[in-house]
């Protein structure tokens, strides 16, 4: 019995991937069974004509009719991502050392300020730009050593780091600006940097 359970689910998780039409692409990007889970686009269902990504072959058992998790889905695939990294300035130049990017940190604090420029990141020039970096996005503590040791005074500061140098060296320090601005330091450092 336990065997015929087992063909079941899989028959059933193979249906879901063959009746959703393959060159669509899902409308989400967080899954709404697991809403703090960003979905796999290899797992979708259809629910009223539209793709519906799911995180994994589980919540697509648990989707049932859709009814229960159609609250959770948000239909924001396609829009810009806030970058992802580490949570220090020596996490992201490990990650840049590594591919030979350049390395934007933020330093940030919960501020009205720093959540406005953390929104330049989304800008549909700059965001393409930013997600090639390595990024790390560091909680600014005055007093921290790597606040001191890259002399960061007040949050939001951005510092563009040449991680294929010993040691690292700062290639600029960005408190403020527009898209257009940032979108043109960005790309200087880039240039420097030789990518």
């Amino acid at each position: 019995m336990k065997h015929f359970a087992v063909v079941l689910a899989v028959a059933f998780t193979v249906t879901l991937a063959w009746a959703v039409p393959q060159d669509k692409k899902p409308v989400n990007k967080m899954c709404p069974v697991m809403p703090a889970h960003k979905i796999d686009s290899k797992v979708s269902v259809m629910h009223k004509g539209k793709v519906i990504g799911l995180c994994c072959t589980d919540c697509a058992k648990k989707w049932g009719n859709g009814a229960a998790w159609e609250k959770n889905i948000k239909e924001d695939y396609g829009t810009p991502d806030l970058p992802e990294g580490a949570d220090s300035v020596k996490g992201a130049i490990e990650g840049g050392k590594a591919g030979g990017y350049l390395v934007a940190a933020l330093f940030a604090d919960k501020s009205a300020k720093s959540e406005a420029f953390m929104k330049l990141f989304l800008d549909a020039g700059v965001n393409p730009e930013i997600l090639n970096c390595a990024f790390g996005k560091v909680e600014f503590k005055k007093d921290s050593e790597e606040a001191k040791h890259y002399k960061v005074t007040a949050a939001p500061t951005l510092l563009l780091i040449d991680p294929t140098k010993d040691p690292a060296v700062v290639l600029k320090t960005i408190t403020s600006g527009t898209p257009k601005t940032l979108l043109k330091d960005i790309q200087e450092a880039r240039e420097k940097l030789g990518k």
